[in-house]
């Protein structure tokens, strides 16, 4: 769960860490679902993001100036059995979240 920064006083600049949040198979998708709340998948996720940053130290409360220049990356690929090759049927890469627009 703790993937430590490599510069815990926040003090210099820190390097980009990439951590393996989630693997998960199969995780059932409803496409065309009613909109009726945030799904539980995502739900999921967001928890370990937040128990990650917890376990680090890292918030806007306990170290603003290193949260008001971070950002959390996402390369997500989403894979079906309709597949005939087997490669992802939509990849997005590059996806980020300021974290001081994390509210």
């Amino acid at each position: 769960m703790s993937y430590p920064p490599a510069n815990a006083t926040g003090a210099a600049e820190l390097q980009l860490v990439d951590l393996p949040i989630a693997l998960r198979l199969p995780t059932d998708i409803e496409f065309d679902a009613p909109v009726s709340g945030t799904p539980p998948y995502v739900t999921a996720l967001a928890d370990v993001i937040a128990a990650w940053l917890s376990a680090n130290g890292l918030s806007a409360v306990a170290r603003p100036a290193l949260w008001q220049r971070s950002e959390l990356r996402f390369d997500i690929s989403l894979f079906s059995s309709a597949s005939l090759t087997g490669r992802p049927i939509l990849r997005l890469r590059n996806l980020f979240i300021a974290c001081r627009n994390i509210g």
